[in-house]
């Protein structure tokens, strides 16, 4: 019998962080944020990241080792994910918007909000958007 132990969400993020920091990939929490890593005021985590960065992203998630990505949908301007394994949350949905647009007109440059994103937390590579 295998006998998997579940991951809080504080070192989810502390593990995906580290995995983005290796590859140099940026992801900035869109909203939310203030209780991260240790809480999640919100029903799921909105994270912004260029469309090219998604499989990276998406490979990253899937090696830790607790977690299990349930399913995933997908919309042009957003990929949504629901995974597993948490001991405290039943599932967590994580969306990446790849585009920040209205109506299939963008209006910001992800590039370019993630170059002015600061982080969250010190020793954390996980940011939020600058004014």
């Amino acid at each position: 019998m295998i006998c998997r132990t579940n991951l809080t969400l504080e070192n989810f993020l502390l593990e995906l962080s580290d995995r983005l920091k290796i590859q140099d990939l940026k992801l900035a929490v869109l909203r939310n944020y203030e209780q991260l890593p240790q809480a999640n005021i919100g029903s799921d985590i909105d994270f912004l990241c260029k469309r090219q960065d998604v499989p990276r992203i998406l490979a990253s998630i899937g090696e830790i080792e607790q977690v299990v990505i349930t399913d995933v949908a997908s919309r042009p301007y957003v990929i949504s994910l629901f995974l597993d394994g948490f001991e405290d949350i039943t599932t967590l949905q994580v969306d990446l918007f790849i585009e920040l647009s209205w109506k299939g007109a963008a209006w910001l440059d992800v590039g370019n909000v993630l170059n002015r994103s600061t982080p969250i937390a010190k020793g954390l590579n996980l940011n939020t958007p600058s004014p």
